[in-house]
């Protein structure tokens, strides 16, 4: 399987750095063999740069041991707002720029997501979001969705959080 990330744009403006280098290159009069080879390296030495830095983030987050937890109103009146409160628990580790989107059921009108959230190790964080039921009916809450910004901010890691809930 694939490790789940996006580069970030501090990854795609090294990217275009290299190609507008190559670029200038050529129309410097650079023969076009070597100018290939550096384009070349340059973009291997961002993948690999990538892919560490990918490596040791996802270490690093499954380290810290972090834990979602929702609570919920014990129920949901039809066009009446709601609130949803996260705690994120972090164990260990270091701190983590990320954004975070629980998986809140399509039966709701949700304010407030994304949370761009700074976890810091052995603290917790509580937050909200508040929803409106659309319609009448059970309701599931999926884990969240957590785009998690890596160490050396090359790429963003996607995670999920907590368990699933259903009212």
């Amino acid at each position: 399987m694939w490790p789940r990330l996006v580069p970030t744009r501090t990854a795609i403006v090294l990217l275009l750095v290299g190609a507008a280098g190559a670029l200038i290159a050529l129309l410097l009069g650079i023969a076009i063999t070597l100018a290939g080879i550096v384009a070349g390296s340059w973009l291997l030495a961002l993948l690999f740069a990538i892919a560490v830095d990918g490596v040791i983030s996802r270490r690093g987050w499954h380290r810290s041991l972090i834990r979602l937890t929702r609570q919920l109103p014990a129920a949901f009146a039809v066009g009446a707002p709601g609130r949803v409160i996260l705690r994120v628990d972090v164990a260990a580790g270091r701190t983590w720029q990320c954004r975070l989107f629980d998986g809140c059921d399509s039966a709701f009108e949700s304010r407030g997501l994304p949370l761009e959230l700074t976890l810091a190790a052995g603290k917790r964080i509580e937050t909200s979001y508040d929803v409106t039921a659309l319609w009448r009916g059970d309701v599931r809450f999926a884990p969240a969705d957590v785009r998690v910004r890596s160490q050396l901010g090359l790429c963003e890691l996607l995670e999920r959080l907590g368990d699933e809930d259903r009212r």
